[in-house]
C-alpha cells in the first residue's frame, strides 16, 4: 500500500481548503440519501449550498477569475461551477430521482474539489503574484470555516 502525503497547500489559500473538506464530507453524507426521505434530502442539499457551498463559489470566482488566464482550468472551473449550481437547482425542484440527483451531485463535487486541490490551486500558486495572493489569504482569513449542522442526521442510520 502506498502511503499518500497531504498537499501542501499555500497558508493564502488555507481557508478554501478547510471549506473543501466540509465539502467532501457533505458529499460522503449525501451519498446515503437512500436513507431518508425526498424533503429531508432537499433541505440538506438547500442549506449546505446556501450557508456554505454558495458562498464558497462566490469567494473562488470573485478572488480567482480575474487571476486566471483563459486556459482550459479556467473552462473547466467556470464549468464545474454551472454543472453544481444546475444539479442543486434540479435537486431543490425535483419531484423524482431525487437519490440519483443526490448521488451525482455528491460525485460531481467531490471530483471537482479533487480538481481545484490538486490542479487548480497549484496553478494558482504559480502563476497569482506574491503581493496578490497575500491580499486574497488576508481577505479569506476573515472566513470562519464551521461545519454546519443539519438535523435530522440520516447518515448516522
Amino acid at each position: 500500500m502506498t502511503e499518500t502525503k497531504p498537499i501542501k497547500r499555500s497558508e493564502n489559500l488555507v481557508v478554501l481548503s478547510h471549506e473543501h473538506h466540509h465539502a467532501l464530507v457533505f458529499c460522503a453524507r449525501l451519498k446515503k440519501a437512500h436513507q431518508t426521505d425526498a424533503k429531508t434530502i432537499q433541505l440538506f442539499v438547500d442549506n449546505f449550498w446556501t450557508n456554505d457551498l454558495l458562498p464558497h463559489f462566490i469567494n473562488e470566482e470573485k478572488w480567482f477569475l480575474p487571476e486566471m488566464e483563459n486556459n482550459e482550468i479556467k473552462e473547466q472551473f467556470i464549468a464545474e461551477h454551472q454543472q453544481i449550481k444546475t444539479l442543486v437547482n434540479c435537486i431543490k425542484n425535483a419531484t423524482k430521482g431525487l437519490i440519483d440527483l443526490a448521488l451525482e451531485l455528491s460525485q460531481v463535487l467531490n471530483n471537482h474539489i479533487r480538481f481545484e486541490e490538486r490542479i487548480m490551486f497549484p496553478y494558482l500558486e504559480k502563476t497569482i503574484a506574491t503581493n496578490n495572493l497575500v491580499e486574497i489569504g488576508n481577505t479569506l482569513s476573515n472566513i470562519e470555516v464551521n461545519c454546519n449542522k443539519f438535523t435530522p442526521e440520516f447518515w448516522k442510520k
